[in-house]
């Protein structure tokens, strides 16, 4: 069985801070650490939790949990951006089929006015024809109109 050695507060005191100085100087925990060993040896001497750390822990929950919230976010826009693409995709295919349809429109109104024009002569052709037989124009409108 592991003997447990209670350390006093200013072991524990002499301890961190010498964790603290033994630390890379550019290392992450370094960093974090920084300035921390006064606030440590208050709390230790006063019986008090350690503000930082505990601080720091809460910090990170909430940092974690706006990563989170900031990651959905992300997720929701990302799969509006795709169905605002699709949507934009159709109305380009709806807006290419209308433009060919036009298209068609335009030459079926070319067509039917062209047919329309050749019937009007062909009316006044045979209008001309039936005057040069002698028909009456009575005759005439009745035979056209």
């Amino acid at each position: 069985m592991a003997t447990v050695t209670l350390l006093t507060k200013q072991e524990e005191i002499d301890t961190y801070r010498h964790f603290v100085e033994s630390l890379p100087p550019d290392s992450y925990l370094a960093e974090y650490l920084d300035g921390s060993v006064e606030q440590v040896e208050s709390a230790i001497r006063a019986d008090l939790p350690c503000t930082p750390i505990n601080a720091a822990r809460e910090t990170q929950h909430a940092l974690r949990s706006d990563l989170d919230s900031i990651r959905q976010e992300i997720r929701d826009a990302l799969s509006e951006r795709d169905e605002l693409k699709r949507a934009n995709d159709r109305a380009e295919h709806i807006l290419l089929q209308t433009y060919r349809e036009v298209a068609n429109v335009g030459r079926t109104a070319g067509a039917f006015t062209e047919a329309v024009r050749t019937l009007s002569d062909c009316r006044q052709s045979a209008e001309k024809h039936l005057v040069d037989l002698g028909m009456d124009q009575k005759r005439i409108r009745k035979a056209l109109y």
